[in-house]
């Protein structure tokens, strides 16, 4: 009979606990110190985004436009960790130079002068098509060079509390998925 007073006994422990535990994280492997990150958390009405500068058992502590900031676990909705950048100004450039040339030669075609194709109408065009080029170049490299694309995949937290109906032993394992 006492056997079976420790298990209910256990139970409604566990059942409490487990009411009780959403957030609550022991960090396994959770980005390193200086890994920049980006938070949804409760009562934030903006993203987080800054570097981690510290973990605890409960709490992440994120350096933030000059200011440390303590986040519980479980007030986070969302933690997503910076993959890197794609920087555009090749893309902006050859997109640049593209259709540069191609309305350069279309103005030079209409321009060339003569309604036959000849070598003054050719000439018009590729001359208007490597000024407007160059230029489209030199503009898509700049707009490119501006833009860049910040990478972000997602972390779960997932807590996760399990127990051993033989002796009265408690864990909490909180996983991350990359």
């Amino acid at each position: 009979m006492p056997r079976l007073r420790s298990r209910i006994l256990n139970l409604v422990l566990l059942a409490a606990l487990s009411a009780t535990t959403n957030g609550l994280a022991q960090i396994g492997p959770a980005p390193p110190v200086g890994t920049r990150v980006r938070v949804e958390a409760v009562g934030e009405n903006r993203l987080i985004i800054g570097q981690v500068t510290r973990w605890m058992r409960d709490t992440i502590e994120i350096r933030s436009g000059g200011r440390h900031q303590l986040i519980a676990l479980r007030h986070i909705r969302d933690l997503e960790v910076s993959r890197g950048t794609d920087n555009s100004l090749l893309v902006g450039a050859a997109g640049g130079l593209l259709s540069g040339a191609v309305v350069g030669g279309l103005l030079g075609y209409a321009f060339g002068g003569d309604r036959e194709v000849s070598g003054a109408r050719i000439r018009s065009m590729l001359a208007w098509g490597a000024a407007l080029g160059s230029t489209g170049l030199l503009g898509g490299a700049a707009i490119g060079a501006l833009v860049s694309n910040e990478r972000w995949q997602r972390l779960t937290i997932v807590p996760q509390v399990s127990h051993d109906m033989g002796e009265p032993e408690w864990g909490l394992r909180v996983t991350w998925r990359f």
